[in-house]
Parts: C-alpha cells; structure tokens; sequence
C-alpha cells in the first residue's frame, strides 16, 4: 500500500468513528487493525489482567467471525479507540477496557467509558450497566468508581472477580 493509499485510508477511518470524544474516535475494529492490535497488546503489563493474542492468523479469522457473529447480531461488539491526532489505536472498549500502557493516568478509560455510557444511553435506552473486575486491578476500579459504579456483588470468595453496577 503507498503512503497516499494509508493516508487516504486513515482519513476514511476517522470518518467511520462512532463516538467521538475530546481526544479520542471510536469504531468498529476491523482485521486491518490487527497489526496496531498487536503492538498494542506487546507492551509488558497489557495482559497482566486479560487474555494475550494468539498468532496473526488465528486473530484475522477470530476478528471476521466476530464481525459475522457479534456485530451482526447485536449491531455493537468491540470498538477500537483512536488518537485523533495520529489515528494510533490506542485502546479498547465494550465496557471492558484497555489504554496503552503509555498514556495510563492520563484520564482517556474515564473519557472514553463516559462517552460509550452516554451513546448507549441516547442510543439503546440502557439505564443499568454492570461491569467486572478483579479486586486487585486498581486501575479499573478507580475508572469505574471515577465513573460512579458502586460495587454491587462479589461473585464468590477470595481473589475472584467483583460485579459493580451504575445506572447510565
């Protein structure tokens, strides 16, 4: 692909954002963006609370299915968040979140989570959303109680995962 070919492919992309926010697109992501994925994935502490990728292949055919299945059925799946200024996908959204590692503690998981709470609000007419996490991930919750959910209900004993709830 020429450079004109990805700059003009890039100017198509920002146009397809869902949700904008202050510093922040968000769409669909798309097998194109599984390289960024990779590298975004790569930094040393992004999987220390979720799943690593697998190989590139196994991960092109997981992002068509569930373009087929997810989006197709639910009309929303996974989005990708993007830097406005430089179109590097930068994280990841369903209510389930992650930032590069570089920018933690910049506020971008509360701005895009605000944003993505207010769309399904205007949009679907949800008034209660339920996240989960681990006690231990800090980070996550201070995003959601930065956001307002309270914690709502541990789902068992000991390490395992905590059920928070905020109305939208």
């Amino acid at each position: 692909m020429s450079h004109w070919d990805e700059n003009e492919r890039n100017k198509n992309l920002m146009n397809e954002y869902l949700i904008r926010t202050p510093r922040c697109g968000i769409r669909e992501l798309t097998v194109s963006d599984l390289d960024a994925e990779f590298e975004l994935y790569n930094s040393p502490h992004m999987t220390d609370h979720i799943p690593p990728l697998s190989d590139h292949e196994r991960e092109a055919e997981l992002c068509r299915k569930y373009a087929e299945e997810i989006y197709a059925c639910y009309g929303y799946g996974m989005w990708g968040v993007f830097d406005l200024n430089t179109n590097r996908l930068i994280g990841e959204a369903e209510l389930g979140f992650m930032i590069a590692e570089d920018l933690w503690g910049r506020g971008y998981c509360k701005e895009v989570c605000r944003a993505i709470l207010d769309h399904c609000r205007e949009n679907f007419g949800i008034t209660d959303v339920f996240a989960r996490t681990y006690p231990d991930n800090i980070a996550s919750v201070r995003v959601l109680t930065g956001l307002g959910f309270k914690e709502w209900s541990p789902c068992g004993v000991g390490d395992v995962m905590r059920i928070y709830r905020s109305p939208v």
